[in-house]
């Protein structure tokens, strides 16, 4: 079983050919920021993540959001479940060790019955 299977959050828009499809079109002024947590060997989850800078350099931010936001809905983090905890702690450590490369991050179209919902 792969996973997205695993994870409980099969959605067209968490597949990697969806999403590198959206990086080279509607997502090409993103940077992508695709974050894995590994158990040994093992995938553990991914972070489908993407930077946007908006607006112009002395006035500009830099949002962290999902790959795919405004293009795909349901949005997810894809977590193996024994290691979902792990992961979101895991990733939420990476963002504030990492606060002074971005100014925003916004979890648009995050569905509310993902397994994940609460936990961030």
């Amino acid at each position: 079983m792969d996973l997205i299977e695993k994870s409980g959050s099969i959605a067209v828009f968490l597949m990697p050919s969806w999403v590198k499809s959206w990086l080279g079109s509607p997502g090409k002024y993103h940077k992508p920021l695709i974050l894995a947590a590994w158990n040994g060997n093992e995938l553990a989850g991914i972070f489908p993540m993407a930077v946007k800078t908006i607006g112009s350099f002395p006035f500009s931010i830099k949002k962290i959001e999902f790959a795919g936001r405004d293009e795909g809905d349901y949005l997810d983090f894809i977590l193996d479940p024994g290691f979902r905890d792990i992961c979101i702690e895991t990733f939420l450590s990476f963002l504030r060790k990492n606060k002074t490369d971005w100014d925003v991050c916004d979890l648009n179209d995050f569905s509310q019955e993902s397994r994940n919902y609460d936990l961030v």
